[in-house]
């Protein structure tokens, strides 16, 4: 299976490969779908947990505005607490990606 993938077979050379064994290219082909689908659930999935980790940062971000918006707050502590959500949200999207 993987060597008709990463081949990118063509036509002759995969009924040179199978030689009427359709039963064997069946196969090969149902575990290339599984493998596909399984990615694809592994992606949404990974998607999924991504955009929880983001909505709970920008809760934690609202939460640090509201304090810096007080009184006598800490500017500096909210940049930095600020700068490691932002840090947290780019490594979540670049998990994403790879």
């Amino acid at each position: 299976m993987t060597e008709v993938v990463k081949k990118g077979l063509t036509v002759e050379e995969l009924k040179r490969k199978y030689k009427g064994n359709t039963r064997a290219l069946n196969q090969d082909h149902e575990n290339l779908i599984e493998k596909v689908l399984s990615s694809e659930e592994g992606l949404i999935s990974k998607h999924r947990e991504i955009l929880d980790s983001v909505e709970n940062d920008t809760s934690e971000q609202r939460q640090l505005l509201d304090e810096v918006e007080r009184p006598g707050s800490d500017v500096k502590l909210y940049l930095a607490e600020s700068f490691r959500c932002l840090q947290d949200e780019i490594e979540s999207l670049v998990k994403l990606r790879d």
